[in-house]
């Protein structure tokens, strides 16, 4: 938003400029133009040194959230289980377990300590899984009532004093948005989460570093990818497979309950992962 104002204002300089010339002094024309393009090289170089200030937060934030994490958390890996209410062809409905490995601390720590942070405290409790689009599944913030569930994210993050969404769309392009990943949505301002998608298809390019020279100077507004589901897949694709009107599941699948696993039964599916 920034780098559009910085742009737009530059461009009514210009015209500015354009409309006070004499349309006879070709001196004044050339005098005009080597202005302009002082006064482009001057927005362009503070854009380079927003971009650096910009970054050095970001990488502030980072760094706390990599220690708090360690404080907290361990080390890791972290992996976390849904339980999920889906129902079959019949209607009746199971308790269904999806779990996910966490992303290395070291190349997401902003994404993983939120996570954690959301999981640990149980907020996902009774959001549902409402899209089940051709390359992903929606986790939203609402109950099966279609109610929101935003106050309950607020009131913990002011009771325990977090933020329950990352302050800014943290990325690497050593964790991309490949199948089975999980990422924030990043439609908060500068931040995403707490809803989140699981990829079912490839969403590198489409939630990834897409082509953007207008943007190359800023830091890019990428979705976090910041897990991967290593078991409980077959749940999702039945989850894909209910009822829907368009994309949106006629009933939303209800999530019963989140936790973090321990170690001994995270190496359970460590092990596993040659197999997937």
């Amino acid at each position: 938003m920034l780098n559009q104002f910085v742009r737009r204002t530059a461009s009514l300089l210009v015209a500015l400029l354009f409309m006070l010339l004499p349309t006879t002094s070709s001196a004044l024309n050339e005098e005009c133009i080597d202005h302009m393009q002082k006064v482009e090289a001057y927005f362009l170089e503070r854009e380079q040194y927003l971009a650096q200030d910009i970054n050095r937060l970001q990488e502030q934030i980072q760094r706390q959230s990599f220690r708090s994490a360690v404080l907290k958390f361990g080390r890791g890996p972290y992996f976390v289980e849904f339980l999920l209410d889906v129902p079959d062809v019949n209607g009746e409905v199971s308790e269904r377990s999806i779990v996910m490995k966490l992303a290395p601390l070291d190349i997401m720590p902003h994404s993983v300590h939120t996570f954690l942070e959301l999981v640990s405290r149980n907020l996902y409790k009774d959001s549902t899984l409402t899209l089940a689009m051709d390359h992903l599944a929606y986790v939203d913030i609402a109950a099966k009532d279609g109610s929101k569930l935003g106050h309950v994210f607020r009131d913990a993050g002011d009771r325990d004093d977090f933020t329950p969404h990352t302050s800014f769309k943290e990325y690497t392009q050593d964790h991309p948005h490949l199948p089975w990943t999980v990422g924030f949505i990043g439609s908060r301002g500068s931040g995403a989460g707490p809803e989140f998608y699981i990829s079912i298809a490839d969403n590198s390019l489409l939630h990834g570093p897409a082509l953007d020279e207008s943007r190359a100077r800023l830091p890019k507004k990428l979705d976090p990818c910041f897990a991967t589901v290593v078991d409980g897949r077959d749940v999702v694709r039945d989850v894909y497979s209910l009822p829907k009107d368009g994309f949106t599941l006629i009933d939303p699948v209800r999530i019963s309950s989140c936790r973090m696993l321990s170690e001994e039964e995270g190496m359970k599916y460590n092990d596993d992962l040659a197999d997937l």
